[in-house]
C-alpha cells in the first residue's frame, strides 16, 4: 500500500497536481499527505455518489478511492446500482476531457471491477515488487541475495509472479552464476513480449530498468 502511494505522490508531484484519497474510513476527499481515520460510514453508497458527481466540474488533481468496489459489494443492490451508474457518468465525462481530473481506483484484493465497468476503466497491475520485497521473495525461497548480488539487478522490472515462475523453472540449478544466466535469458524471454529483442553479445549481463519500460 504504502509503496503504491508513494508511485502516486512523485506522479502527482511530476504532474504539478494535487493528490486526494477516499476510503470507507474516511469523510469526503483528503490530501494524500495528511489522511486521518475520520469514522466508519456503515451506509457509504450516497457519500460515493456525492464524491463522484463533484469530479464532473473536472477539478484538477489526482482523485484516489481505495478498496472503492469492496465497499460497494457491501451495499444494497439498489445503491450499489446507483454508484456503477455514476461511475459509468463520470467516466464517460472524463474520457472526452483534457484529464486535468484523474479518478483512480485501487483494491486490495478484496473487490474487483465489474466486466462492464472494464470497457471504459484501465486496469492495472501495479506496483512492481522493490528491491526489499525482492529480496524477501528470494530468502523465501532459499535464495540469499548477498551470495550473488546480481540477482536483484537481473530480477528488477519484473512483477513478483513472474519472478516465481522464473525461479519456479529453474530450482534444480544449484550454481549460482547459472542460475543468474538462466533467469537473465528468461528475462530477454520477456522483454521480446513486449517487442524487444537483443541482436548479438550485450554490453552488460546485468540488464535493469523493465519498471521503467512497464511504466
Amino acid at each position: 500500500r504504502a509503496s503504491v502511494f508513494n508511485k502516486l505522490q512523485a506522479i502527482a508531484a511530476a504532474l504539478h497536481r494535487p493528490i486526494f484519497t477516499w476510503s470507507i474510513f474516511a469523510t469526503g476527499f483528503q490530501p494524500l499527505e495528511r489522511t486521518e481515520s475520520t469514522g466508519f460510514d456503515p451506509h457509504p453508497a450516497a457519500e460515493i455518489v456525492k464524491l463522484l458527481g463533484s469530479l464532473h466540474d473536472n477539478p484538477q488533481g489526482l482523485y484516489i478511492f481505495e478498496d472503492l468496489f469492496a465497499t460497494i459489494d457491501t451495499c444494497l443492490p439498489i445503491d450499489r446500482e446507483g454508484v456503477y451508474q455514476a461511475i459509468s457518468r463520470l467516466f464517460a465525462a472524463l474520457n472526452q476531457s483534457e484529464r486535468n481530473c484523474s479518478a483512480i481506483f485501487i483494491e486490495s484484493g478484496r473487490g474487483e471491477i465489474p466486466v462492464f465497468l472494464r470497457q471504459i476503466i484501465w486496469d492495472y497491475e501495479f506496483p512492481l515488487p522493490t528491491a526489499i520485497e525482492v529480496n524477501t521473495l528470494l530468502l523465501a525461497q532459499g535464495i540469499d541475495l548477498t551470495q550473488s548480488s546480481r540477482l536483484s539487478n537481473i530480477l528488477a522490472g519484473l512483477t513478483a509472479e513472474e519472478i516465481k515462475i522464473g525461479i519456479r523453472a529453474h530450482r534444480e540449478i544449484t550454481d549460482l552464476q547459472e542460475f543468474g544466466d538462466r533467469l537473465l535469458a528468461y528475462k530477454y524471454q520477456l522483454l521480446a513480449t513486449f517487442g524487444l529483442e537483443f541482436i548479438g553479445d550485450t554490453t552488460t549481463q546485468d540488464i535493469g530498468g523493465l519498471d521503467r519500460l512497464k511504466a
